[in-house]
């Protein structure tokens, strides 16, 4: 029986080491690769060696939901709809570093708010060392809308501009026009996003046609009464100045007759009230930039809103 000196000087026979063992005496004697049983533990040895690699890339790469960001787990969406989607949402992440996340789910038992905390955390969505984007959860069944902030994206939707974005979207939801009221999202994203980098965050929805008419009206009618005003002077220089009067008295007593007015009785009457009320803040939840925080049940800071449809 053939032996083979170990490392340590120990004497291992041939027929007791292993075949990857075999393998590497294999690549460390150039003629014995010539025998095809040698080839084959050779091969067998690079294979294993890929995919152990392989294996700890993956262990090594973050959990995410691979390179979806439309997530439709209730089949209202086509197939066409949201490819599309994923291309806006692809260019628009990369221009401003935050990840955005479309979710069409029931809610499962959660509120709104834990639903969609919870799924951006644990399908490790988010972009940079904050993990920064945001999630609109939409759920057909209870009509329910929310969108989860995260990161950098915190500031970005302030509290005031997710209700404002809600208002928005409440027309094709109210409709149940799922593949419209996510390519608005997409696309109010990218301008709460630039308003956000050029440091001044959306706090209030654009007008609507009708606003921007009842404010044009608004503004006409303001400009029509500031005419109003050197008309009357006009008026007052050119006629009233004109008339050959005593003048006006400051006050009424001067055309009631002495005596002939008596006061019998006076009472109180209450007519209105004016009540002045100051906000204050809870304890419950912290603010950064007009932008209310809470915690998740992963631990991770969100922030938020949401509403009905």
């Amino acid at each position: 029986m053939s032996t083979t000196e170990h490392p340590r000087g120990r004497q291992v026979p041939a027929a007791l080491r292993s075949p990857d063992a075999r393998a590497l005496t294999a690549l460390r004697s150039p003629g014995t690769l010539r025998s095809p049983a040698a080839l084959r533990s050779a091969r067998a040895l690079v294979a294993l060696a890929v995919s152990l690699l392989t294996a700890l890339t993956l262990l090594a790469a973050p959990a995410r939901a691979g390179s979806e960001h439309v997530v439709d787990e209730v089949g209202r969406l086509s197939a066409a709809q949201k490819q599309e989607l994923e291309n806006r949402i692809a260019t628009v992440s990369a221009t401003y570093g935050q990840d955005i996340v479309v979710l069409l789910a029931e809610l499962g038992g959660k509120t709104p708010m834990a639903r969609a905390d919870d799924y951006f955390d644990d399908h490790g969505y988010g972009l940079g060392p904050e993990r920064s984007g945001v999630l609109l959860l939409i759920a057909p069944g209870s009509r329910d809308w929310w969108i989860s902030t995260r990161g950098t994206s915190i500031t970005t939707f302030t509290d005031a501009g997710i209700q404002a974005l809600g208002t928005r979207l409440k027309e094709p939801l109210g409709k149940s026009d799922w593949n419209g009221a996510a390519t608005l999202f997409v696309q109010q994203c990218d301008r709460y996003m630039k308003a956000a980098r050029a440091g001044s965050p959306i706090t209030h929805a654009p007008l609507t046609a009708r606003q921007k008419t009842l404010h044009w009206l608004g503004a006409g009618g303001g400009v029509l009464l500031g005419g109003v005003g050197p008309g009357w002077m006009i008026v007052q220089l050119v006629f009233v100045r004109r008339m050959r009067n005593e003048g006006l008295e400051p006050d009424a007593r001067s055309y009631v007759t002495p005596g002939s007015l008596t006061i019998t009785s006076r009472q109180d009457r209450f007519v209105t009230k004016y009540v002045t009320r100051t906000k204050r803040e809870s304890s419950s939840s912290s603010s950064s930039s007009d932008s209310s925080t809470h915690t998740s049940s992963s631990g991770a800071t969100h922030g938020g809103g949401g509403g009905s449809f």
